[in-house]
């Protein structure tokens, strides 16, 4: 068998799924009514700051302005604090005028420095900002993802594989700088797969298409990535392309390219011998001679050839396979390979959608999983002390479910807020997922941030994620309110505030 089932991610991984969501609609009220001034609309903004992780040293940061746009704008007087990637510090929440900018500047250790900035605020919500200072220079960054990409580089934790020249289907060399400029969509390929592949060339077809009706050819590429450079040969591919229908990108290449691209992306793959009796090769026609145990993963590269996003396991496909696909199952029924937690073709096109700037895919009118007016996923999950708690048997009560990690410094200042309330509403359950961390972290952390009070949350962990994927988790934290009938009343994105808390609570029946 490949290696089809969600596995727990490296910290390296899961920090390509996001460090930090900040913009809160109820914050952003707050914070308008208690900074606006008068003269003309006001935007906010948190500004938050970090410094390179190989800085041995703290910057002395003071006077951060927004520059352009009509004139400046002084966001801090002096930065207290300027973390170490990949932690941040808020140097708090701000109004300015609304409209566009292009710069940031700040003294660092005494000297005047500036980056660019090109940003347009507006009122309604708030932005975060970024002042991120490396050996006395800065660079700025605005909104969630490049936030959350600053921050990784600014950490080392930027994964950009090496460039490595491919063969596609065709015979034709394709360097991976060549696809640079585009949001780049791989999947692990191996042709001679009969159970995970099949379902990822059959979300690459709904990918193309997408990709053909919302006119985005010369902004998104695809591509099934071989990892059995063996078998795979170009004139293969070419075949399994004919087969199957796939039109987009087959690439290929040499067994030492095949390790440094993949290994780079934390994937595995071992040649073991054929079971017995061996399938037979639908290229060759002779029983197959050996078998290729590997990870399943797609990984959604940004413009610049970072690896953005990793989705791992089976895709939830929501349709049947082609015939040709079906048959190199070999008799596996669909059903067995695909689980309702499974991450969906809606969770990739989230990634895409982020990385283009595009509407998500709920705001195209698409389904998710947890949002206003649905009901709660029906989810189990394995409490710390090995429980079983099974969400929809919870009903009859309020509920909140938050999904957090130990890494993520929102989750601190939201962690306590939850407990409070469970000791306020002693009816009310909080359902505290992890997302990825160990069970060892976990309790650290639990006796760190809240002593005694951890007793007042029910904490589980989502080792692999598929409990997050489920719920439409892109960004920690992430705050599921249902009622006690099981409806979603409303979902919060980003840090919670304490007066919102309240009468968010309040729509729950607590």
């Amino acid at each position: 068998m490949d290696d089809a089932s969600p596995r727990p991610r490296s910290r390296r991984l899961l920090l390509l799924v996001t460090v930090w969501l900040v913009a809160v609609a109820a914050m952003a009220l707050l914070a308008v009514l208690h900074f606006a001034t008068a003269g003309g609309a006001q935007a906010t903004v948190d500004l938050v700051a970090t410094r390179n992780a190989g800085d041995a040293t703290a910057p002395r940061v003071s006077h951060v302005v927004l520059t352009g746009g009509g004139g400046d704008v002084l966001l801090a007087e002096s930065v207290a604090t300027v973390a170490r990637a990949p932690e941040l510090s808020d140097v708090g929440v701000r109004s300015v005028p609304e409209r566009a900018y292009t710069g940031m500047s700040a003294l660092v250790d005494g000297r005047q420095v500036s980056a660019p900035l090109h940003v347009s605020l507006h009122s309604g919500g708030v932005t975060p900002l970024l002042l991120a200072v490396h050996a006395g220079a800065i660079t700025a960054a605005a909104g969630n993802d490049d936030v959350n990409h600053a921050v990784l580089a600014a950490a080392g934790q930027l994964i950009h594989p090496p460039d490595v020249t491919f063969v596609d289907q065709h015979g034709a060399a394709v360097p991976l700088h060549s696809l640079h400029g585009r949001v780049l969509v791989v999947a692990a390929l191996d042709a001679h797969c009969h159970d995970t592949c099949p379902l990822y060339t059959a979300l690459w077809a709904d990918l193309q298409r997408v990709v053909r009706e919302r006119g985005w050819g010369d902004r998104v590429a695809l591509a099934e990535v071989s990892m059995d450079p063996g078998r795979d040969t170009p004139q293969e591919l070419a075949a399994y392309g004919r087969m199957v229908g796939a039109t987009w990108p087959l690439l290929t290449t040499d067994p030492d390219s095949t390790y440094a691209f993949w290994t780079s992306l934390g994937a595995r793959y071992l040649r073991e011998p054929a079971p017995s009796p061996a399938p037979v090769d639908w290229y060759t026609g002779q029983p197959e001679t050996y078998h290729l145990h590997h990870d399943s993963l797609a990984v959604v590269f940004d413009q610049s050839g970072d690896a953005r996003y990793v989705l791992q396991g089976n895709p939830r496909l929501g349709h049947d396979l082609s015939p040709a696909l079906e048959r190199l199952l070999d008799g596996t029924p669909l059903s067995s390979l695909q689980s309702p937690t499974s991450w969906s073709f809606t969770d990739l096109l989230d990634r895409v959608d982020t990385l283009l700037g595009a509407p998500l895919e709920y705001e195209r009118g698409t389904e998710q999983a947890a949002r206003a007016g649905s009901r709660v996923p029906d989810v189990a999950l394995i409490t710390l002390d090995g429980q079983r708690l099974a969400l929809r048997s919870q009903l009859g009560r309020a509920m909140v479910v938050t999904f957090w990690a130990t890494w993520c410094a929102p989750c601190r200042h939201d962690m306590p807020l939850l407990a409070a309330a469970v000791r306020a509403h002693p009816g009310l359950l909080v359902v505290a997922v992890d997302e990825g961390d160990s069970s060892g972290q976990v309790s650290d952390y639990l006796g760190t941030v809240l002593g005694g009070d951890a007793a007042q949350l029910t904490v589980v962990r989502d080792a692999d994620r598929s409990v997050g994927a489920r719920f439409a988790v892109q960004g920690l934290p992430v705050t599921v309110f249902v009622g006690a009938d099981g409806i979603v009343r409303t979902v919060r994105i980003g840090q919670l505030q304490a007066g919102d808390l309240g009468s968010v609570l309040a729509a729950t029946g607590a």
